[in-house]
């Protein structure tokens, strides 16, 4: 406790420091947050990217006769694809410990810019496959990859961010990710194997030296009782800008791609970047990275037997039992979001923590 109210005497001198300084152009003064905020989500494409670039290589593995692409020489099996889908996010699971702990010891920054080595490893891994092994070790380093970029993003991007902004930029990171998960069936159909292989693995190459150039977050530099590097922070955060499923209803075809398009549109700006921006602003800071760890896992864990049985439930049930258990889901997230989420828009983290403490402002 004695060190939790250490930092926000910490953090409130520095913003203290930053009133009293003169913002002539409050535009300016943002810029460099969207500008983090955007640089930082370049690895949410990438991992968009790494999650779904599965669905069309998978197509073309699966062909029989065997494709000329493939680089296993034979086609692969329904139990292979499974695992090839599924391995991702059980790699997050085993690893989510490790992100945690990084951005505890060596900064949320630095813990991202880790991240970009098992991602790059994956994507060698799949350019060299020969054997179906190969295609399981990369989905497992995937994973680790991944598990870096949800865990940590959302609390960078709720750290250095004020709170009028904080989930305008919470959402441009859904948004980065529909556009990675769109990438792959983008360019797969029209490149080689290895070229597409090539072009996924420069997105965290291209993550690596953009983020290269951006601060730390003010509250994990006052965690750390680093003062001056917070007000360097703070400045240069505020200042550096100034000067593929068939249907059976052939008859209403158009209403799979509605929905699809519907449920996209909607996730997008509700259950996709709502609950890791919540996530980034009511846990207090000291558990802040463990607790993102423990969430991570559990969400990767659940995203892993949904993924690895999916086929099994279709097969069994059908596709309609699937999608109406998934729907279901999705109606028990209404009255939690109505009755039980705290509201955070415009608040500061300490406002925030205060409320949730019963304290008065």
């Amino acid at each position: 406790m004695a060190h939790y109210d250490e930092l926000m005497s910490n953090s409130a001198e520095i913003f203290h420091i930053n009133k009293n300084i003169s913002i002539k152009n409050e535009r300016g003064s943002k810029l460099m947050q969207f500008v983090a905020a955007i640089a930082v989500s370049i690895n949410v494409i990438a991992s968009g990217v790494m999650l779904c670039w599965t669905s069309p290589i998978l197509m073309m593995l699966q062909e029989n006769p065997v494709n000329k692409e493939n680089p296993l020489g034979r086609p692969i099996s329904n139990e292979e694809v499974s695992w090839v889908g599924g391995l991702a996010t059980a790699g997050s699971v085993i690893s989510c410990l490790i992100p945690g702990y990084l951005a505890d010891k060596w900064g949320r920054r630095v813990a991202l810019l880790i991240s970009v080595a098992p991602a790059v490893l994956s994507w060698v891994f799949v350019f060299i496959a020969n054997r179906i092994e190969f295609f399981y070790a990369s989905r497992l380093i995937a994973g680790l990859a991944v598990s870096f970029t949800f865990g940590l993003i959302f609390i960078y991007v709720g750290e250095i961010a004020e709170p009028s902004v904080r989930g305008i930029l919470g959402s441009f990171l859904q948004i980065f990710l529909n556009l990675g998960l769109m990438i792959p069936f983008g360019i797969g159909p029209f490149v080689s194997y290895n070229n597409y292989c090539i072009t996924c693995a420069t997105l965290p190459i291209i993550f690596f030296i953009v983020f290269f150039a951006m601060p730390e977050t003010p509250y994990y530099l006052a965690a750390k009782g680093r003062k001056e590097d917070v007000i360097k922070g703070v400045l240069g955060l505020f200042f550096f800008f100034k000067d593929v499923v068939q249907t059976d209803v052939s008859n209403i075809g158009w209403l799979p791609i509605s929905s699809l398009i519907v449920f996209m549109a909607t996730y997008s700006v509700g259950l996709g970047p709502v609950p890791w921006t919540v996530v980034g602003e009511i846990l207090p800071q000291e558990i802040k990275s463990k607790a993102s760890t423990i969430i991570i896992l559990l969400s990767c864990f659940m995203s892993f037997i949904i993924i690895k049985y999916f086929i099994n439930i279709v097969d069994a049930f059908g596709q309609y039992t699937a999608f109406w258990f998934f729907g279901f889901f999705c109606f028990l997230s209404v009255p939690f979001g109505a009755f039980i989420l705290p509201e955070t828009k415009n608040k500061s983290l300490q406002k925030i923590q205060d409320e949730l403490h019963g304290k008065k402002s």
